[in-house]
């Protein structure tokens, strides 16, 4: 099994700050200028395949947020509407998900707002007037500043990726980068989705990206036994149709914590933390959990004796160090830097170069 150490952490909110550009620069100027005081247009509509950022952007205008796939009759915002003197910024996603009564409502959204000088920004797949909804609407949405964002390109989102990273200090590798972009789904809401899953099980941040198991029983099995054997946690992808068999090569890691995210993104997504020897159990207390794709991040192993004795940045400084340099210099260096017992660090530095040792060849291909 080959194996891609990942450094990651959880991807902070949405802004306009963090929004990947890459060839959507006048819908993000466009947006900047309708946000502005001194402008007189009511309405922005943003459309776009899946993962091109249209909820990224609603979410990072500080507007009151509606969602049309969660709230089709958007009762949330029929509320908010109907407040005396509503004003400001309001955001309706997926409005081509909305119901028949959805739509009167956000069509009398439409007219309050613009009466009251408020402003309404909207997304969906198309354009409205490509949309089936009822024609007032379309032709109010269409009425006003319309934007298609464009997906990035793989240079672009291997940029974006590596930014997340180094934006917290850790480092990307151009090996993990290449295996996301070829094995998991390519649209960037997905692709930090799921690095925002791996940041819930890592630990001090330090992991390997095993990617998907063998579908052979027996070469998945010696893969599982590997993973055992390393102290450190695993990124795992799976299929819905070999999620099962893999629970249950899993279950032999026995009370150790798996964080497993299904349909990351979509409108079912769920994540939930079991112990391993539980995840067959989990799958099979709903017939829809075993739909979907999967992210699964097996934790690291329980930290020993001398790891409690430790900060997590003392281990951490060891990891990176043990990474590229021979084992005394690493934990000498490591005492320098973090002021921690040598010994300690000497023993854990053991631990660790052993496990590694176990677990098989951890470089890229």
């Amino acid at each position: 099994m080959r194996q891609l150490i990942l450094d990651v952490m959880p991807e902070s909110a949405p802004s306009l700050d963090n929004f990947v550009v890459g060839g959507n620069g006048e819908a993000l100027t466009g947006l900047a200028a309708w946000l502005s005081a001194g402008n007189r247009e009511s309405s922005l509509f943003f459309c776009g395949d899946v993962g091109v950022g249209k909820t990224h952007l609603l979410l990072a205008c500080s507007a009151r947020y509606s969602d049309g796939a969660a709230d089709p009759d958007l009762d949330g915002l029929g509320a908010a509407i109907e407040a005396p003197l509503a004003e400001g910024v309001f955001a309706v996603d997926h409005v081509d998900a909305l119901s028949a009564h959805g739509q009167i409502v956000l069509f009398n959204a439409f007219n309050r707002l613009r009466a009251a000088d408020g402003r309404l920004l909207t997304a969906a797949s198309a354009p409205p007037l490509q949309l089936t909804l009822r024609e007032d609407l379309r032709t109010r949405l269409g009425s006003g500043l319309i934007y298609r964002l464009n997906s990035l390109t793989d240079d672009e989102k291997m940029d974006a990726l590596t930014g997340h990273a180094r934006a917290r200090g850790l480092r990307l590798p151009s090996e993990v980068l290449a295996y996301l972009l070829a094995r998991a789904p390519r649209d960037m809401r997905s692709l930090t989705a799921l690095l925002s899953v791996a940041g819930l099980g890592g630990g001090s941040g330090r992991f390997v990206f095993a990617g998907f198991l063998s579908p052979k029983a027996a070469e998945r099995q010696r893969e599982v036994q590997a993973i055992a054997a390393d102290a450190r946690g695993c990124l795992l992808l799976e299929a819905p149709h070999r999620i099962e068999a893999l629970a249950s090569a899993l279950a032999t890691l026995g009370a150790r914590r798996v964080t497993v995210g299904r349909e990351l993104t979509k409108q079912f997504e769920e994540v939930a933390d079991v112990a391993a020897q539980d995840l067959s159990g989990w799958l099979q207390m709903n017939p829809h959990r075993t739909r979907g794709e999967f992210v699964l991040m097996v934790h690291p192993q329980a930290a020993t004796a001398d790891d409690d004795a430790l900060s997590t940045a003392a281990l951490r400084t060891l990891d990176l160090l043990l990474a590229e340099l021979p084992l005394k210099t690493a934990v000498r260096l490591s005492a320098d830097i973090s002021g921690e017992p040598r010994n300690a660090l000497y023993n854990a530095a053991l631990a660790r170069r052993s496990a590694s040792d176990k677990g098989g060849d951890s470089t890229a291909e």
